[in-house]
């Protein structure tokens, strides 16, 4: 578990599938994160199958947990995850959704983010994070770019209720990360890092 001020991220288990199907299948959300297709019961179940055995995509819950009543358990309000992990290249794939919108505005993304760019180089080791954004998407893009640069913008490349949407693409190196994130210096610089296990 990751725990920050005012948010907790914990691994996903099958029993929130129903609750991710709905997140993803809200209009105002299923619009701006890929895929954008819509997501069924059987769908969620090979996706989770599919990702507990593949090694390669940690998802986390994301629950609100600022001012909780004693034994009061945190209300869960999104997911992130670092999927795509390429292990020899060091390399993966940065997303978050919050699915509940009573929590937006409040700045949860970016504390989300802080936690999961913190594992991702510092836990998982990686060198590079990539984030793929629709590029109408400003807002989420304006979050991204609080740790992440813009790296180019990919025309026609994803299709969205049939329409083909340019997408932007941002990166976070771990030399960027520690240097200006962080701000440590990158662990062991000049030596080769091995992944953690």
């Amino acid at each position: 578990m990751l725990v920050g001020q005012r948010v907790t991220l914990s691994p996903v288990e099958r029993e929130h599938l129903g609750l991710l199907k709905r997140w993803r299948n809200d209009p105002a959300i299923r619009g701006r994160y890929f895929p954008s297709l819509p997501s069924t019961d059987l769908g969620q179940e090979v996706w989770y199958d599919r990702m507990i055995k593949g090694g390669r995509d940690v998802f986390f819950l994301v629950r609100y947990s600022e001012r909780l009543r004693p034994g009061a358990v945190a209300p869960p309000v999104g997911y992130a995850a670092i999927s795509e992990v390429d292990w020899r290249k060091r390399r993966a794939v940065a997303s978050i959704i919050l699915g509940e919108s009573k929590y937006w505005g409040k700045g949860l993304g970016h504390e989300v983010l802080s936690l999961l760019f913190a594992y991702a180089f510092c836990e998982m080791g990686l060198h590079k994070v990539s984030i793929y954004i629709y590029s109408d998407n400003e807002r989420s893009i304006r979050l991204f770019k609080h740790f992440a640069q813009v790296e180019g913008q990919l025309c026609s490349h994803e299709q969205r209720d049939g329409v083909w949407q340019d997408v932007t693409l941002l990166g976070l190196t771990e030399e960027r990360y520690f240097a200006e994130v962080h701000g440590k210096p990158l662990p062991g610089a000049g030596r080769k890092r091995e992944r953690r296990k």
